[in-house]
């Protein structure tokens, strides 16, 4: 008997840290900068893609990465092809930001949160039109859907602010890019993205739309995390009537 309480305390425990990991993503923080990826774009080692977009709608990640040197100055990033020069990447002149481009032709390269997970994540930061390069507007897409849509104006130091929560399931991608510039661009991005608390359940929930229990994983753990409890409280009284 006392063999079987030890392994339903051990079954507890584990169902307890199961249940304690479901949040632990909370506070997360991940920024796009520091983040940068030298080896892949697949989001596999960082929750960070680099892309390439004609319309705004299509992405196609960017397969060259690359250390060029401009004028002496180096520059380390992902690009298309050997030969382009529309891409995302670090820039000796701004070594606090990403820069991506625009070529002036319709193109575009753009910058892709990949959500690690579900969850709520909190966008802030700042683009720059650090050289006063052609003015045109910054776009934030959560996938198809445009949730940001900024003018950035042809002045030399010009910033927009982001500050922005997105609901986001895993996998999910937040794209940033320019668009609209009638000459070549340079805009400079410098973003963090954190895992917050989701937002707490209305009072009055919506009579259409049943209200959320939260995530099923969690309500799984907590129920059988109960039962186990349940299970070792019956044992022990039982152990001590024999």
């Amino acid at each position: 008997m006392k063999k079987l309480l030890s392994v339903v305390l051990a079954l507890a425990l584990v169902l307890a840290l199961g249940t304690v990991s479901a949040f632990a993503a909370v506070g997360d923080k991940y920024d796009a900068l520091a983040d940068f990826d030298h080896e892949k774009n697949d989001a596999s080692n960082v929750p960070w893609m680099y892309f390439i977009t004609s319309d705004g709608t299509n992405f196609e990640a960017l397969t060259s990465n690359e250390t060029r040197d401009y004028e002496g100055k180096e520059y380390k990033g992902w690009f298309i092809a050997t030969d382009d020069y529309c891409g995302v990447g670090k820039n000796i002149d701004r070594p606090t930001e990403l820069e991506t481009n625009q070529d002036g032709e319709g193109r575009s390269s753009a910058i892709a949160f990949v959500a690690p997970n579900d969850g709520e994540f909190k966008i802030t930061g700042t683009v720059t039109n650090a050289f006063g390069q052609p003015a045109s507007t910054l776009k934030v897409k959560k996938n198809a859907e445009e949730v940001l849509s900024e003018a950035v104006e042809q002045e030399e130091g010009f910033v927009v602010n982001i500050n922005k929560t997105l609901s986001l399931k895993a996998g999910d991608r937040v794209y940033f890019f320019g668009t609209g510039a009638t000459g070549w661009a340079s805009l400079y991005f410098d973003i963090e993205v954190e895992e917050v608390e989701a937002p707490a359940a209305s009072e009055e929930p919506n009579e259409e739309e049943p209200p959320q229990t939260g995530d099923s994983s969690v309500v799984m753990f907590v129920v059988l995390g109960l039962a186990a409890l349940t299970g070792i409280v019956v044992l022990s009284r039982k152990l001590r009537f024999q």
